[in-house]
């Protein structure tokens, strides 16, 4: 299967979610609509029609108007619809809900230009050109009365209509798509539950909640049968602390938007799960790997050495959430918002007309057009949505788009492409071909490039394109191509630790914690019994300027909100001399996996460790240690070296999904002693006391 490197600013720089409800209250009393006309509460265009019989007839001399509402439907006004239909169109609808009250006859529904007619009789659900169509009521005084719900299977759609012999609708609600107006960052906010909390809020019987970080967890029943949600201390799922234990039972959890799920987890049972609506059941969590849920592709990360263990990330759109299953367990569950920040060409005049040279100012970037064909219009903005974005779109003909020339950590937006013939530039490396869709899975300069098609025929298509990496340009040749909603990713700024912030003098002892620039730092021993020291110098010899920190005998452990990078400036004091006069000075352990005791740090240069590459240069004493890879947590320690300027530079757009080929349970996330990481080599005459042991799971 293809793995993502989850570049999720895209996912979902897709628009979020907002509903409005319309009452009739604001209408005059007796408006009749025989034509279109806008609404006072928000632009909605209501059309009166015939209404649609079975067998292909139609009403005549119908009419759609305000009036009383009857006391069974609710108090005030409400629309009344006689033998005839309304039709309501508003871009971007997911959802539509209202309350309703009929005397008999026939519903007719439309979607889009597709239409059903149907009883209007009793309770029941049906499909019109991919929305559901659920009808719950009662029939007090022989008149059914209850809630209609239309809910788009995947996408939107625009228009609707509802007809009947002698219906009355009111308390109209949109669930809609919507850009948003104030885009804030390119980088979504991280919400991570711990279950720290489990014993507090229960038990958990069937219909509670458990509420962490404003996400709320609602206990359901696994298809009938009524089982239960208890705390763990088991460390099943493979991480510290409490966890989450599902017998016979699940939860559910809903957003306004999520571009992502990720969460660690142990089963070897089936088990139910679903996204946004669309229900799969697999044997278990680790078979859902490549699967598309509800626009949510599944990316499973199995442990190699405890089956049924592992980390699974859901990455698209996800609105609802839920999973069920016989005996399951869950801990670390992280959701990443979705992003807001992508250009949508709203602050162009429609019809505006680009040359060669001219620029396009949105959101901070400068988006500039090439004219290689030298025709007269090379690009333009349009509204005919071929890009399926909303509002304005840019379309190329025959004309380049230049990204503009910042440091991209990647890349992405929505396409219709109606003429073949592209070509896409990244850093002077180019990809030539006639449908974007042939890029799927190619590497073009330092970025690889995800396609994501979702309409296709036979002379055109629809679809995303993400480019994910790093680039200082990117440019894109096409003739009939419409773009819309680009998300520029930039380059994260790093994190620098200068222990500045610290007091000078300060001395910090095995379990003492600091903190500095959202970074939490643990002293450790450096061995079992050490009774080592960290303490803050301003004799910096590391190479940096102020204030420093000394490691004697002791280590630093601290995580990282999945850092891409981390460096740090040294200076190694006891190489080739060390206590004992063994001159094995320096340790580090990452994402678990220790390198156990080296002479000094330029050792470790060119090797890979815990998934992550070490890079090493060095005069002297002194020099710089770079790690690149995926990294969580990361443990420096020594008999006595200086550290200064740890500079870590961050993911963006939400929860990684990592490479487990070097993950080692045993030393990373406390199934077994987590203390092993920390001390897993004392030496006595040479010989290391202390390997890893391995605790059996209780």
């Amino acid at each position: 299967m293809k793995i993502l490197r989850p570049l999720l600013f895209f996912l979902l720089a897709l628009p979020v979610i907002a509903q409005e409800c319309l009452d009739f209250e604001n209408f005059t009393s007796g408006t009749i609509f025989s034509g279109s006309q806008e609404s006072i509460s928000f632009n909605t265009t209501f059309l009166a029609q015939p209404n649609q019989l079975p067998g292909g007839g139609s009403t005549s001399g119908g009419s759609v108007s305000v009036g009383q509402s009857i006391s069974a439907l609710n108090s005030g006004q409400a629309l009344n619809v006689n033998n005839a239909a309304v039709q309501i169109c508003l871009p971007g609808l997911k959802e539509v809900s209202f309350r309703f009250s009929n005397q008999g006859g026939y519903f007719n529904f439309s979607i889009d230009g597709s239409s059903v007619a149907i009883p209007a009789n009793e309770p029941g659900s049906l499909s019109v050109k991919g929305v559901d169509i659920v009808i719950t009521g009662t029939m007090p005084n022989n008149r059914l009365t209850g809630e209609i719900t239309l809910t788009a299977q995947d996408g939107t759609f625009e228009c609707f209509s509802i007809g009947g012999q002698e219906l009355q609708i009111d308390d109209i609600c949109f669930l809609t798509c919507e850009n948003p107006s104030s885009p804030d960052s390119a980088i979504p906010e991280i919400h991570c539950v711990e279950f720290e909390d489990l014993d507090k809020q229960g038990p958990f019987p069937i219909e509670s909640s458990y509420v962490e970080n404003e996400i709320t967890f609602k206990i359901r029943e696994r298809d009938g049968a009524f089982g239960q949600a208890t705390s763990s201390t088991l460390r099943q799922a493979g991480h510290l602390g409490k966890e989450f234990h599902f017998q016979d039972s699940g939860f559910n959890v809903g957003s306004d938007c999520w571009s992502a799920v990720k969460f660690h987890f142990y089963t070897k049972e089936q088990v139910e799960v679903t996204v946004n609506g669309i229900t799969t059941i697999a044997s278990s969590i680790s078979a859902l790997d490549g699967q598309m849920i509800g626009d949510a592709m599944v990316v499973i990360q199995d442990s190699p050495t405890n089956s049924g263990q592992g980390i699974a990330c859901f990455l698209g759109r996800i609105e609802d959430f839920a999973i069920t299953g016989k005996d399951f367990y869950l801990d670390h569950f992280c959701v990443a918002d979705c992003l807001q920040d992508c250009i949508d060409f709203e602050g162009e005049n429609v019809g505006t007309k680009y040359v060669k040279g001219d620029t396009i100012n949105e959101d901070g970037f400068e988006l500039s057009i090439a004219n290689p064909q030298s025709i007269d219009t090379p690009a333009q903005i349009s509204t005919d949505n071929h890009a399926l974005g909303s509002g304005n779109e840019l379309l190329l003909n025959a004309g380049e788009i230049n990204f503009g020339k910042v440091c991209f950590n990647g890349l992405a937006f929505q396409y219709g492409q109606f003429t073949d013939n592209f070509t896409l530039s990244i850093d002077g490396a180019q990809g030539v071909g006639n449908r974007l869709s042939e890029l799927d899975g190619q590497t073009i300069g330092d970025m690889t490039v995800e396609v994501f098609v979702t309409q296709a025929h036979g002379d055109w298509e629809r679809g995303v394109i993400r480019l994910n990496g790093a680039a200082n340009e990117i440019a894109l040749y096409a003739e009939g191509l419409y773009l819309d909603r680009v998300c520029i990713e930039e380059c994260p700024e790093p994190l620098v630790v200068g222990f500045g912030e610290e007091p000078l003098g300060e001395v910090y002892e095995n379990g003492d914690t600091f903190g500095e620039d959202n970074t939490t730092f643990t002293v450790c021993d450096f061995r079992i019994n050490d009774e080592g020291s960290a303490t803050i110098t301003g004799d910096n010899q590391t190479g940096g300027t102020g204030q420093a920190i000394d490691l004697d005998f002791a280590s630093l452990k601290f995580d990282l909100l999945c850092a891409s990078r981390l460096s740090f400036q040294f200076a190694n004091f006891g190489a080739n001399g060390g206590p004992q006069g063994f001159g094995l000075d320096v340790r580090m352990v990452i994402n678990g996996v220790s390198s156990g005791n080296v002479q000094n740090f330029t050792e470790l240069n060119d090797t890979s460790l815990g998934g992550a590459y070490i890079s090493v240069v060095s005069s002297g004493n002194s020099g710089t240690v770079t790690i690149t890879g995926d990294l969580e947590r990361v443990i420096i320690g020594g008999f006595n070296i200086q550290l200064d300027n740890l500079m870590q530079t961050p993911f963006t757009g939400g929860p990684q999904c990592h490479n487990f080929n070097t993950w080692d349970p045993s030393l990373t996330y406390g199934i077994f002693n987590e203390d092993l990481i920390y001390h897993d080599d004392e030496y006595r005459d040479g010989i290391p006391l202390f390997h890893h042991r391995r605790r059996p799971i209780p």
